[in-house]
């Protein structure tokens, strides 16, 4: 038989081993609770910041196309000032393009959706009465990332207010930008 000594040894070891697991499975579930906690508050901040950072950077190229709109030469060809559609063009390819990098197109609407000044001739006398993205832009500033022939592209667009007390709508101008830098954003 086991001596008394030897038998509280053993319960004492055993209480003892009991104990250590027992505090060892109340640390690791602390530290499991807190290394979650850090990666959700990481996570948080995290898609915080990228939200910020793709607000940032879609509304530099809203604010750009918006600042177009109160152009005086732009508002002036488009309400009937005298300016015909080559004028006006001239001034989009001498004045605006240059004037935001990544700018690849841009266009000058009337009323009615039909392209009156634009980058490219080809585009003057298009009917965009019909497309999805006339009407959004009467609503008010509105940008769309689209893909156009496999490319990204950030289609900003504006109406034109005419320069008086009512700020009548005279026109609306639309901007694409090439739209490769998004892709940053974005994660398959």
């Amino acid at each position: 038989m086991m001596r008394l000594r030897t038998k509280i040894s053993v319960i004492f070891f055993v209480l003892f081993a009991v104990g250590i697991i027992f505090l060892s499975f109340v640390i690791i579930s602390n530290f499991q609770a807190t290394l979650r906690a850090h990666l959700v508050e990481h996570l948080v901040s995290t898609s915080q910041s990228a939200y910020l950072s793709v607000n940032t950077y879609l509304t530099d190229f809203k604010s750009g196309i918006v600042d177009f709109s109160s152009d005086g030469k732009i508002k002036s060809c488009i309400d009937g000032y005298g300016c015909t559609s080559d004028e006006l063009s001239f001034h989009l390819i001498k004045n605006k393009i240059p004037a935001r990098p990544n700018l690849v197109d841009l266009f000058v609407l009337d009323t009615k959706g039909i392209v009156y000044g634009a980058v490219h001739k080809t585009d003057i006398g298009r009917d965009l009465n019909r497309e999805p993205l006339f009407r959004q832009v009467k609503k008010g500033p509105a940008l769309r990332v689209l893909v156009i022939d496999g490319k990204p592209v950030m289609r900003v667009m504006a109406p034109i207010g005419r320069t008086t007390a009512s700020n009548e709508t005279v026109g609306y101008i639309i901007g694409d930008y090439d739209g490769r830098g998004i892709d940053r954003f974005m994660v398959a």
